[in-house]
């Protein structure tokens, strides 16, 4: 538990300490540095043998440079040890190598004049490295083993070498050390070292600081990055709440549509089988019994507005696609619009038979047959118009097409043209809620719908439904039960495609 807490202090010490990586690096980069301080050691020992022979013995320079390789060996094969996370053993790691580093150079500086030695300099790089790997603790505690250290050499200097023996540097000390050239040489260039290295050690911080800078710039990018994206759902949210709120009263109104509108059509529909009893001529009953589908497609109408805050459970059956075609544009047809419209059905016959509930796609067919009109009634009778709806099968899709020569719509309404209450006609002519209910009826069967559309060049409505659902549609009308798949997937209607547009 104490380990715990203090590797959690460890985590927000300093900046880029607070991760195994990071970490890692940082052990790897000391490392590098020693087999370089190693190698001076060597040369500084030839140098003060050969060059300027001034130390009395180059063995114990030879023995620290050494042991201080066999050291970075093992430091190397501990650091390159793979482990997960920031352990306990990475840390101790670091501050094991400044120690015995210290110690080493402590042992370098004894054996080769001791405070006298220009190079005592170098106990300020063990501090500035100990800051920059260690946390703040332990790198305080690296400052107090530094001074006690050098306490002990300028101790042991005060008593002549009775404690740990001398080993003087053999430089004529008349008239004082810096009367020495060879002293005033080493003096020079200990301090050039000191701030050459100083200089890279900074610019090591600096570098470490900027990196660790722009990752938490990035990280704080990518969260805000994240909050917007939070927001925009939410936005979303809110937007789909409203449109619910809205079905609610819709569906509230509805209720009291259906209770007036019952009663009269229950009359209609009486009268209209009495005179189918009593006529005789064969044309009049056609009229009377379109009548009567009419009247009953009124009530089925009102029946799925009252439906449209619940779950569907309407009668679902095999269906010819063909015949749901063709029977919707017969209810179309009376319509003065069409007068002036070509209509080019083009039946499909090998299309297979598809699991729905004809009355609601019906519907579909309705609303978008009755934008084209819309559309093409509002370009005026500038050119000639067609209606053509085309099908076939393909990729286990039943796809049907549906093009107008209306005044088409810009990228911008189509991007919004499914969504509820949005509508570009005057106020009046439209609720703004066909195309919203047919997305929602098509994607109710695991299809898609989508728009093809651009000013002046009309629109093409494509409509893809597959055979068969992956929903659990059963039959209530007729008695049947076809299917009841476990597995449910949910295909929402084709979001992306809209949102090219």
């Amino acid at each position: 538990m104490r380990n715990r807490v203090w590797l959690q202090r460890y985590a927000v010490d300093k900046p880029g300490q607070c991760a195994r990586e990071v970490l890692a690096e940082q052990l790897l980069w000391l490392i590098q540095l020693r087999w370089i301080a190693a190698v001076g050691l060597v040369i500084a020992a030839l140098v003060g043998s050969y060059v300027f022979p001034v130390l009395i013995s180059p063995v114990p320079i030879y023995v620290c440079a050494g042991v201080l390789l066999l050291c970075n060996i093992l430091y190397y094969l501990v650091a390159t040890k793979k482990g997960a996370g920031v352990g306990l053993k990475d840390i101790v790691l670091g501050m094991v190598q400044v120690e015995v580093d210290l110690v080493i150079l402590t042992v370098a500086l004894h054996f080769s004049g001791g405070v006298v030695n220009p190079f005592f300099l170098f106990y300020i790089f063990h501090v500035i490295i100990a800051a920059i790997i260690l946390p703040r603790n332990l790198s305080y505690s690296v400052g107090l083993t530094t001074i006690l250290l050098f306490g002990l050499l300028a101790v042991n200097e005060l008593n002549g070498g009775g404690w740990l023996g001398y080993y003087p540097l053999k430089l004529s000390a008349v008239d004082g050390l810096w009367r020495n050239p060879v002293y005033a040489l080493g003096i020079f260039v200990a301090f050039a070292c000191t701030v050459v290295l100083a200089q890279y050690l900074m610019r090591i911080i600096i570098v470490r600081m900027t990196a660790k800078h722009r990752s938490l710039e990035k990280d704080l990018r990518d969260r805000a990055e994240q909050i917007t994206a939070i927001n925009e759902r939410l936005k979303m949210t809110r937007v789909q709440m409203a449109h619910r709120e809205k079905m609610v009263a819709i569906g509230q109104m509805a209720a009291g549509i259906a209770h007036e509108i019952g009663n009269p059509l229950a009359s209609l529909s009486s009268v209209v089988q009495y005179l189918c009893r009593k006529l005789s001529t064969h044309e009049e009953k056609e009229q009377l019994l379109l009548i009567e589908h009419q009247v009953d497609r009124i009530s089925g109408i009102l029946k799925h507005m009252l439906s449209l805050s619940r779950p569907a459970t309407g009668e679902y059956k095999w269906t010819d696609i063909n015949e749901l075609t063709d029977n919707t544009l017969s209810l179309v047809k009376f319509d003065k619009r069409m007068q002036s419209i070509t209509i080019k059905n083009v039946i499909n016959s090998d299309l297979p038979m598809v699991w729905l509930n004809p009355q609601r796609f019906e519907q579909v067919f309705l609303n978008i047959f009755i934008n084209a009109m819309d559309a093409m009634d509002a370009r005026g009778n500038e050119q000639e118009h067609v209606l053509e709806i085309t099908r076939e099968f393909k990729d286990a899709m039943v796809e049907i097409r549906i093009r107008d020569t209306g005044v088409g719509m810009s990228p911008q309404v189509a991007k919004r043209a499914f969504e509820s209450f949005f509508t570009t006609k005057e106020i009046g002519k439209g609720t703004g809620l066909g195309l919203f209910i047919s997305y929602n009826l098509v994607s109710e069967i695991d299809g898609t719908i989508r728009l093809e559309s651009e000013p002046d060049n009309g629109t093409v409505v494509i409509i893809r439904i597959p055979i068969r659902p992956q929903k659990n549609l059963i039959a209530t009308g007729d008695g049947r039960m076809d299917f009841a798949v476990s597995s449910v997937t949910t295909v929402k209607a084709d979001d992306k495609a809209i949102e090219n547009f």
